[in-house]
């Protein structure tokens, strides 16, 4: 079963990134020795294809095109993959409705892709067709938060709504959780049997100035770690729901933890966050102090409803990139960890039992890299 890597990046200059990406890369993975080879290249009608996701079939790729401002709107392109060759064909475009497009996800149902705007702060729903797999217009459902909501902690950063994920429950993918950089929550909605968009009066409010960025689930989907990239933490949130329609839901905060350990000095901004495969620790990439963290789920072995979570290592890089943007696990002793600022994709060797990482020496070249998606294509 042959296993393809897609990257994408930045392809021009937006500020904190001057771009040099020039559009979808595809790599072979070779699983026996960790070795990436490049294999083409699919440019982007868009500028800054940052974020990626794939169908359940492995047949369906859907990208998002991110403007680095509220105007223009962002577009979403969906490509057809080739299973044996891994080559990308284009087959349609719509717009986001927003700027900053920065997520693209796949609805459990395979009916919807959900897609979060950052720089408008909204939030949208696109039916896909179901032979072609090719995202329709107009969207199903649309939600623009109000500027009146933006809390203005971190002046720069928080003066307005900046919806930065769309993550639907992994046992109720119907609802969906929204983390609100701009207004230091995590939206919740319903997404309905037609694609609409309602969101529910429950949020998950984070301490002021945290800037919720990104969150992944454990198995059950009873605990959300969400990721605060302002103030460089973790939150472990419970979460409750009551009854088949949805019609209880209760969030709350846990705990709070730091990403990077008091002794270290300098700013550092979290990016990415995701579970283990074997679900018993989080991984947490910091920019600025070019590392991961590791957590480690107390008793997760145990009692996969646990809240607890402990820092247990801060894996500092040893192969000198530069702002880990996206990380993603190939399988439970492999993951690639992409590098923006210095446009390397570089390969770590995990150790499941205590979640340490460390390089195993292979890396390509990869420009502006912000997004990494391993694909194995049967």
């Amino acid at each position: 079963m042959p296993v393809f890597v897609y990257t994408c990046g930045y392809t021009e200059n937006v500020g904190f990134c001057d771009g040099k990406g020039k559009g979808i890369n595809c790599y072979a993975y070779e699983e026996g020795s960790r070795a990436l080879k490049l294999l083409h290249i699919t440019p982007c009608p868009g500028p800054n294809p940052t974020y990626m996701c794939v169908d359940a079939a492995r047949k369906t790729l859907y990208v998002s095109s991110e403007t680095n401002s509220p105007e223009p709107h962002s577009k979403v392109f969906t490509y057809a993959m080739d299973a044996a060759t891994g080559q990308l064909e284009l087959r349609g475009a719509v717009s986001a409705r927003g700027g900053g497009a920065c997520f693209v996800h796949l609805h459990a149902s395979g009916k919807f892709v959900l897609v979060s705007n950052y720089h408008s702060g909204s939030l949208i729903c696109f039916r896909r067709d179901p032979d072609s797999g090719v995202l329709q217009e107009p969207a199903a459902g649309f939600f623009e938060a109000p500027l009146s909501e933006a809390v203005h902690v971190n002046a720069e950063r928080q003066e307005r709504p900046h919806f930065h994920q769309a993550l639907p429950h992994p046992t109720h993918a119907d609802l969906v959780f929204v983390p609100d950089l701009g207004c230091d929550r995590v939206r919740l909605f319903r997404v309905g049997a037609a694609g609409d968009l309602t969101q529910l009066p429950a949020a998950i409010v984070m301490p002021p100035g945290s800037g919720p960025r990104h969150l992944a689930f454990n198995r059950s989907g009873s605990v959300a770690f969400v990721t605060n990239e302002l103030l460089s933490t973790v939150a472990v949130c419970p979460v409750q729901l009551g009854g088949p329609a949805l019609d209880s839901v209760a969030v709350s905060v846990h705990s709070v933890l730091p990403c990077v350990p008091p002794e270290l000095t300098g700013q550092s901004w979290t990016a990415a966050i995701r579970l283990s495969p074997d679900y018993k620790h989080v991984y947490v990439s910091n920019r600025g102090r070019d590392s991961l963290s590791v957590f480690r789920r107390s008793s997760a072995a145990h009692n996969d409803n646990s809240p607890e979570l402990e820092l247990t290592r801060h894996v500092a890089d040893t192969v000198g990139g530069k702002c880990p943007r996206d990380f993603a696990f190939v399988d439970a002793t492999t993951c690639l960890v992409s590098f923006q600022n210095s446009s390397n994709l570089f390969v770590f060797k995990v150790n499941p039992e205590d979640g340490n990482m460390e390089s195993c020496g292979q890396g390509v070249e990869c420009l502006t890299v912000a997004c990494v998606l391993p694909v194995k294509l049967e």
